[in-house]
């Protein structure tokens, strides 16, 4: 929240293709009793005694789902097609960057883009500070269910009983952690002298951009898609390595780093990535929260010289900072800063934003399988009578970054958006650094351009 009063808004998008028609009034029911279930998503900010809470609201509002007609107008029950089409694309931007206020609004709003009577794309948008990936693609598949009957008229309240026993859970984590970790508190110690003392000595490389105007909230996005053809190539080839596809990702991710700098001009010794590891417990599967930590395994120049190499090096390091303490530490240190009043939050925030402690070159999320209900090969999840034929999610940006990578796969095909701050990165350079991404995962197959999957711009 204090990095939100710096102008850097922390809220994601997940956004779902749909084949066949939407009845909004159904739709909006199903949105609404999904909210009545979680105290979290019909919530706004509150300031009280210079400490940030949540005060939960019973009429949370109209204007949760807004319904915009692109391509065509609606009359009656009726689409007649339009002269001009609205660009699609255009209307996905400007939503995305359409302020969300935590403090005026709910954590939470949907948009049902209608193409056609049989075509349409819902944007389910949220703030950071109450939901993480996981937990929002929870509350849509909750949404989805009650939409096709399949979930209960009234929801059971029993989310937050779980979800605001922070202490408890950071505590229970720690405790746990340090029963398998060998000089615990040491390391303890030692990783948060590391992260703030060490690290801003030799930080790690920066992506270059090329624009340097007053940085803005505004962000953009670009999507490529792997099919699952050339994602059982990829997973195979990890686990023959044995890595895991996640891996494969992210050593690709450091890889493509120290091209694109060196492309710029700009070479590069220690890379290093920020991603995110749930850390929620796994009793709670009904709460709809935010409960994800951050962890930033790095490379070296020489770790990247050979492929084979830095893919058991990126998993070694991955490993590591999940056991050694890394993890509790910058968690159990946010906790604590969390008990300052607002005003000393958001000077932190600032001075993190200033000094680039806290961040990497590029924020990696993966969502994994985002819809894990057992299926048939080819089968798609409905929501009614329609098909969702697609699922993509833009990451939010924070200045620094520049850039944020998020890989999710659905229906068999990964997904990877990339995310970008329209006053630090062009369109044109995001696409080139997408496709140089992709060439990184694929290098080791002959693939044809035209067979590297859908390729979606929006804005920028």
């Amino acid at each position: 929240m204090a990095l939100h009063t710096r102008n850097e808004r922390m809220v994601f998008h997940i956004m779902l293709t749909v084949l066949g028609e939407i009845e909004p009034e159904k739709l909006d029911h199903a949105i609404s009793v999904a909210m009545h279930a979680h105290p979290t998503m019909r919530s706004i900010l509150r300031v009280r005694s210079f400490r940030c809470c949540r005060e939960e609201r019973g009429d949370f509002g109209e204007n949760i789902l807004t319904v915009r007609d692109c391509g065509c107008r609606h009359v009656g029950k009726a689409f007649i097609q339009r002269d001009s089409l609205v660009d699609q694309n255009g209307e996905i931007d400007q939503w995305i960057n359409q302020p969300l206020e935590p403090e005026d609004s709910t954590p939470v709003r949907v948009l049902l883009l209608r193409h056609t009577l049989d075509e349409c794309i819902l944007v389910f948008t949220f703030h950071h500070s109450a939901a993480d990936g996981l937990r929002a693609v929870r509350f849509i598949k909750e949404v989805v269910d009650t939409y096709g009957g399949e979930g209960t008229a009234e929801l059971p309240h029993e989310e937050d009983t779980c979800s605001c026993h922070r202490r408890e859970e950071v505590l229970s984590l720690m405790e746990t952690t340090r029963r398998r970790t060998k000089h615990f508190y040491l390391n303890l110690l030692r990783n948060l002298y590391d992260r703030f003392i060490v690290l801003p000595l030799s930080p790690p490389a920066r992506l270059v951009h090329d624009r340097f105007e007053r940085p803005s909230g505004e962000i953009s996005f670009v999507c490529r898609r792997l099919n699952p053809s050339q994602l059982n190539r990829l997973t195979s080839g990890a686990r023959e390595s044995g890595a895991t596809p996640n891996d494969v990702l992210l050593a690709g991710c450091f890889r493509t780093v120290e091209k694109w700098n060196q492309l710029h001009g700009r070479t590069c010794n220690k890379i290093s990535v920020m991603m995110p590891v749930d850390v929620g417990r796994r009793s709670s599967m009904n709460v709809i929260s935010n409960q994800v930590s951050f962890i930033s395994p790095f490379t070296t120049r020489k770790d990247r010289a050979d492929p084979a190499s830095l893919l058991q090096k990126t998993a070694r390091a991955r490993a590591n900072l999940l056991k050694n303490g890394s993890l509790v530490s910058i968690i159990y240190f946010t906790y604590f800063i969390s008990f300052l009043p607002l005003p000393l939050l958001r000077a932190v925030a600032r001075l993190f934003l200033l000094t680039g402690v806290h961040v990497d070159s590029i924020l990696l999320t993966n969502l994994g399988s985002i819809w894990s209900r057992p299926e048939t090969d080819g089968a798609r999840a409905s929501l009614g009578k329609a098909a969702i034929s697609e699922v993509s999610c833009i990451a939010p940006v924070i200045t620094p970054f520049r850039m944020s990578l998020l890989a999710s796969t659905y229906n068999g095909a990964l997904n990877i958006s990339l995310s970008y701050r329209t006053c630090l990165v062009s369109g044109g350079k995001a696409r080139a650094f997408l496709d140089m991404y992709f060439g990184e995962l694929l290098s080791d197959e002959n693939v044809d351009a035209a067979t590297m999957g859908t390729f979606t711009v929006a804005g920028g």
